[in-house]
């Protein structure tokens, strides 16, 4: 018995080291790509100017301004929205949009964007003299954001209309806030 216990030892130590003798190995590397952080900066307020009591009033996407009757008062300007991201990523524009502007009173005055506002409520500018139309209610997706084909600038500028319906509002000064947000994806 102990005879046997002995070469029962003995065959496992064999096969234990016989296996660490034919023992094998790879390698793997670790990798990273680090791209910059992405930048969203405010250049321009979404400003209607003045509008009269019963009057709908519009800017589209690329600065068009139109009111359903009557004058066109006071100076109105496209909101716009400056983005920097690494070249070639793929970035997703989401808007968080208010449905009525507000007085310090509470007094609202609704506010409106995508279709039906106009064709072009916001208008992304992915070089000078490029532009592509989007519904601001809708994630938009660029892909190959500013591609090697692009000149070196890093910036696209996103700029974004409305309509605000002032058919039965009050007089007073109105103020809401449009947030823009882009990722990585």
């Amino acid at each position: 018995m102990k005879k046997t216990v002995k070469i029962l030892i003995a065959a496992v130590f064999a096969v234990a080291f016989g296996s660490l003798a034919n023992a094998q190995s790879a390698s793997i590397s670790a990798n990273a790509t680090v791209i910059s952080e992405i930048s969203v900066t405010t250049q321009a307020n979404l400003e209607f100017g003045t509008v009269v009591v019963g009057q709908t009033k519009s800017i589209d996407g690329l600065g068009s301004i139109d009111v359903s009757s009557g004058p066109t008062l006071g100076s109105s300007q496209l909101g716009r929205f400056l983005i920097e991201a690494q070249k070639g990523s793929n970035v997703q524009l989401t808007f968080a949009l208010p449905t009525n502007l507000s007085t310090t009173g509470g007094a609202l005055l609704p506010i409106s964007f995508g279709p039906g506002v106009s064709a072009k409520s916001a208008i992304v500018e992915l070089r000078p003299g490029y532009q592509t139309e989007f519904t601001p209610s809708v994630p938009y997706q660029i892909s190959g954001f500013l591609n090697s084909a692009e000149p070196t600038d890093r910036y696209i500028q996103v700029s974004i209309g409305g309509k605000v319906d002032a058919t039965s509002a009050t007089a007073g000064s109105y103020t809401g806030i449009i947030t823009l947000s882009a990722i990585y994806n």
